[in-house]
């Protein structure tokens, strides 16, 4: 069993980063005392954390990543589409021009509902990342916790 003693624990130095998501956020200084052998927590080795937690699904990010960039290039492509279709529109006086704007129609439809799957993939794949991230990070905080001796949690916790 670790038993925790005050002369091996010192007070966080807050980085640059720490101190201007504080600022931001209009948190209040907490003191924490960490381990002088140990990292201390700042925001750069939390996402770190989430980092190598998202590294466990390449194939899910790649995925959600494909879908974004599809829905917003055919997204862009939507305006344009309008345009083509408004101006043969009002160039319209013989069949060629109205077979061409039923072209234009169709054209957006199937633009349309490519982005919209695009997002949708793209949701749903984050989605998935997501909730397997917090899985892994609540399961990586318990496992954590646990190493504790029984010392730490005597003398960390109070209660009634």
């Amino acid at each position: 069993m670790k038993v925790i003693s005050e002369e091996k624990l010192e007070p966080v130095v807050l980085g640059k980063l720490d101190r201007l998501m504080m600022k931001l956020l209009r948190a209040k200084d907490l003191p924490i005392r960490v381990y002088k052998n140990e990292e201390t927590g700042g925001t750069i080795q939390v996402l770190r954390l989430y980092w190598e937690s998202l590294r466990n699904f390449p194939v899910s990010l790649s995925i959600a990543i494909i879908g974004i960039l599809t829905g917003s290039i055919a997204a862009v492509f939507v305006p344009y589409i309008f345009k083509l279709f408004l101006d043969t529109l009002a160039n319209t006086g013989n069949v060629i021009q109205v077979s061409t704007a039923f072209h234009y129609v169709f054209l957006l439809s199937g633009v349309g509902f490519i982005a919209w799957l695009g997002w949708r993939v793209a949701f749903f794949s984050m989605s998935y990342i997501a909730a397997e991230m917090l899985a892994d990070l609540r399961q990586r905080a318990a496992s954590y916790l646990l190493d504790h001796s029984h010392q730490f949690f005597t003398a960390s916790f109070s209660g009634a």
